[in-house]
């Protein structure tokens, strides 16, 4: 399949890095020219016609990518307006991305674009698909299995990286925060020392503080640091357990895929959203703050099976590998729909 792929260059994105794994699968899979700022084609003056023209083959479809869009809350959603995608016969697709911010003008713009699927990592599907009229499929996050896998030993009990609370419109608890004190001794956002009831345990909290200035003193102090791509992949794979709680819309991120498939204990936030993914038996959940201490420790006496479940699970359904593969099963189907 031959696929004109609408986006910048993701490869140095600091925040996230499922945009960058999907585009790189997904020239593993099909023939793809890459267009957008970033790329070497990329000129900010080019009609769809000049960047059709530059891919240098007759595209099967063009696919917006997770970056296409615009996230910023309350911002024009259409970054690319010289990229006009009514110009052209090719079937198109889109992936929605943050779908806690801008999602009703998101939608509006793939109605308006003619697309003729959605992709979605949000487990209401149907109802976007009710809002927009376009067809929309749950597509959720996955993981790398060349980057996460259990050849390491477990070096660390629990681990956590990421912000103490996101400060989007998707309105995410002070859970992590709440989580932090019930381990830690903490000077506001910063924790200092482990209580005495997990003192004995292996705990790497890599949490960004919610102000400027804890932030500064969490990096002078080396209580957090941004991770590289391979250092993050390690660090996953060296806990028995990761701490996970519900990101903004209750998307079900990355993340637990990548623990899955490293052989590390999920111990999530409960969340009707897991049930759309996972079989029964494949994470430990937890409600709040109280209910974290017996959790974990029911995770340190052993919890082999629900990560021999998980991973199972996670190497047959949720790498990226078999994410790609399943979009362009989901491009072929269309295509021959709309042929018949």
């Amino acid at each position: 399949m031959k696929i004109l792929y609408l986006s910048p260059d993701m490869s140095a994105y600091g925040s996230a890095g499922y945009q960058h794994d999907v585009m790189q699968e997904l020239a593993q899979q099909a023939e793809v020219s890459f267009y957008g700022p970033g790329f070497p084609a990329y000129h900010a003056g080019d009609s769809l016609a000049d960047a059709v023209a530059k891919a240098g083959f007759a595209p099967d479809w063009i696919v917006c990518g997770h970056a296409w869009l615009e996230d910023r809350p309350g911002a024009a959603v259409n970054k690319f307006a010289h990229i006009d995608l009514t110009r052209t016969d090719v079937p198109r697709a889109a992936i929605l991305n943050k779908e806690y911010t801008n999602l009703a003008a998101k939608l509006e713009w793939m109605r308006g674009a003619g697309m003729s699927v959605i992709l979605t990592h949000h487990h209401d599907a149907a109802g976007h698909e009710r809002r927009s009229g376009v067809r929309t499929v749950f597509w959720p996050f996955a993981a790398d299995h060349r980057l996460f896998h259990d050849r390491d030993g477990k070096t660390l009990d629990l681990g956590f990286s990421g912000i103490l609370q996101n400060p989007t419109p998707g309105n995410q608890s002070d859970l992590r925060v709440r989580v932090m004190q019930r381990l830690f001794e903490c000077d506001g956002d910063l924790p200092v020392r482990l209580r005495e009831w997990c003192r004995d345990l292996r705990v790497k909290f890599n949490a960004l503080p919610r102000s400027e200035a804890q932030r500064a003193l969490a990096e002078q102090s080396g209580l957090y640091r941004r991770m590289g791509t391979g250092e993050y992949a390690a660090f996953v794979r060296s806990c028995r357990a990761f701490l996970c709680t519900r990101s903004p819309a209750d998307l079900v991120s990355p993340r637990y895929f990548e623990c899955m498939l490293s052989g590390t204990l999920v111990i999530a936030e409960r969340s009707a959203a897991h049930a759309a993914i996972f079989p029964e038996g494949c994470l430990l959940e937890f409600g709040d703050e109280a209910e974290i201490q017996g959790r974990l420790l029911e995770a340190m006496e052993g919890a082999e099976a629900i990560v021999e479940r998980a991973q199972r699970e996670a190497a047959a359904r949720h790498t990226w590998e078999k994410r790609v593969a399943s979009l362009l099963a989901e491009l072929s189907s269309c295509r021959a729909t709309a042929a018949a």
